[in-house]
């Protein structure tokens, strides 16, 4: 019997105690081999065997891949392998043909607890998950994620929300502010009270409006800073319609200022209104109140507009 020269090789390099290892045994030979066995029995306390597989991979190459699970700490060693060649064409007689050994060198399994230097045993310790609740880590982990991305977005859009509900709310003062003084107006058409006395209410009436529309002292204002008070509230912003209706209000408190303190002087001949001078001047108001609550059509007078009740 021959005995073959091998190379060896042990995959992976490190085995412990039930790790599945791989042993690669690689030869040359010119004899084609048709089968093996192992010449001793083998000692299943050390190992068990999962696989054997021997395959040519080239000419007259040859690897036999031992699969096995190593049961102790040491060197294991597996006994020999004889290969049996296939008798040549011209041999006369077949049992005198001279069969291969191949020896396999000890495999050297490790210790865990050698390589770690584990001097004593580790303390008890309570296990991490209880088993069967880790479904429950997961959804609790997920519905986190979930509160966690829905409060930043809140958080995020909070700004916007609360200058929507603010502007919702102004609109509603607005809505209310204007037809409110609509009404007192038009009630003034019906009165029967001196124009003096008229001419006051007209102007204690827009005062009060334009107060709460552009939030500024009007109140307080002389009629010739109506108008620059106006253009202070706006911050010179205001569209030019709307610019106009402004001024046809500051010239009505200058024309109602004369009709209430020009009585009894010596220019009082236009102290009170002319034939339906009221009625003109209480329509012209009420459409520059309707200019100055206008909604804009076009995009840039939608903000302008926005621009100018932020401002406010």
């Amino acid at each position: 019997m021959v005995t073959l020269n091998t190379q060896q090789i042990l995959l992976p390099k490190n085995v412990y105690i039930g790790d599945l290892a791989e042993l690669r045994i690689s030869f040359t030979s010119t004899e084609e081999i048709v089968n093996y066995k192992f010449l001793s029995d083998l000692d299943y306390r050390d190992y068990s065997i999962e696989k054997i597989d021997l395959s040519q991979t080239g000419l007259n190459y040859y690897q036999l891949s031992l699969d096995f699970v190593p049961w102790k700490i040491g060197q294991i060693n597996f006994p020999s392998i004889e290969l049996e060649v296939a008798p040549g064409p011209n041999q006369e007689n077949p049992e005198n043909k001279e069969n291969l050994l191949i020896k396999i060198q000890p495999v050297e399994i490790l210790s865990l607890v050698e390589q770690n230097k584990v001097t004593g045993l580790r303390s008890f310790e309570n296990p991490l998950l209880i088993p069967g609740t880790s479904y429950k880590i997961y959804a609790g982990l997920i519905l986190f994620i979930l509160l966690l991305i829905f409060s930043i977005r809140l958080i995020v859009r909070h700004k916007q929300v609360a200058f929507f509900l603010k502007m919702q709310k102004q609109k509603r003062k607005y809505r209310k502010n204007k037809k409110k003084t609509i009404k007192q107006l038009q009630g003034l058409l019906k009165s029967k009270e001196e124009d003096k006395e008229i001419a006051g209410n007209i102007q204690a009436i827009m005062r009060k409006y334009l107060e709460v529309r552009f939030d500024q002292p009007f109140s307080r204002t002389v009629s010739s800073k109506i108008i620059s008070l106006y253009d202070q509230a706006t911050y010179g912003l205001s569209s030019e319609s709307k610019f106009q209706a402004a001024e046809n209000i500051s010239a009505i408190f200058i024309r109602t200022d004369y009709v209430r303190y020009a009585q009894g002087s010596i220019n009082s001949k236009d102290a009170n209104f002319q034939e339906k001078e009221k009625s003109e001047l209480i329509q012209k108001l009420i459409e520059s109140i309707e200019c100055l609550e206008k909604t804009p059509k076009t995009k840039e007078e939608e903000k302008e507009v926005l621009k100018e009740e932020k401002n406010v």
